[in-house]
């Protein structure tokens, strides 16, 4: 009787030695991964960001999506993505996870969870996810300094953009004379040279007359 318990004890331990030696998660063990010191941190949390593109790479081929959604972290722990507001916090000094105030918004907004930072500088931004334990599948999103934040959803190309008031006719003249480079950064994606604006009275096409 006796070995039979010192024989589950020993069974019992190993399971759990085993247990604590194994990763939290498959999504901590990306090596691309960068250290997240003071300094990369105070770059994050330094202004405003604009994804522009999300891709998912499986087993070498990858399917971009452009995209055009505001992003922005906050010293105080606090996120902003798309018209949504979450905490984030550092796990192991190299990922970063997201939780939204209300976790419904992961799933309508298809982001949220832990992501690595593998790329960062004061001008751009690479997020990504490892999706499988093999690391042959992985979510990576690119983004770019930016010194706008778009406060109200949008839809994730940013095609058409949801304005939420009335567009008076200088508005619309101004919009007409910036530059693409100009629109992109304050939320706005081209179509055709053209703007498509849906607001609560109508529906603007507007042509840029820059060059």
């Amino acid at each position: 009787m006796k070995a039979v318990k010192y024989f589950f004890s020993a069974v019992c331990y190993l399971l759990l030695t085993s247990a604590i030696a194994q990763p939290k998660s498959f999504e901590l063990s990306n090596p691309d991964a960068i250290m997240l010191n003071d300094q990369a941190l105070a770059t994050l949390t330094g202004g405003y960001w604009r994804v522009f593109e999300d891709a998912t790479e499986n087993k070498g081929h990858t399917l971009p999506s452009p995209m055009n959604v505001s992003l922005s972290y906050y010293p105080n722990g606090k996120f902003f993505y798309n018209g949504f507001f979450g905490s984030w916090k550092v796990i192991d000094d190299k990922y970063i996870e997201h939780t939204f105030d209300d976790k419904g918004d992961q799933d309508k907004l298809n982001f949220g969870g832990i992501f690595s930072l593998t790329e960062l500088s004061s001008t751009s931004l690479t997020l990504t996810k490892l999706l499988t334990t093999t690391h042959d599948m992985k979510r990576t999103l690119q983004a770019k300094s930016s010194t706008v934040l778009t406060k109200s959803r949008q839809l994730s190309n940013g095609l058409p953009y949801m304005y939420e008031g009335k567009l008076d006719q200088e508005t619309v003249d101004s919009l007409s004379m910036m530059s693409a480079e100009e629109l992109f950064n304050a939320g706005f994606t081209l179509s055709s040279n053209s703007i498509h604006i849906f607001s609560t009275d109508s529906i603007y096409v507007i042509r840029l007359k820059a060059k």
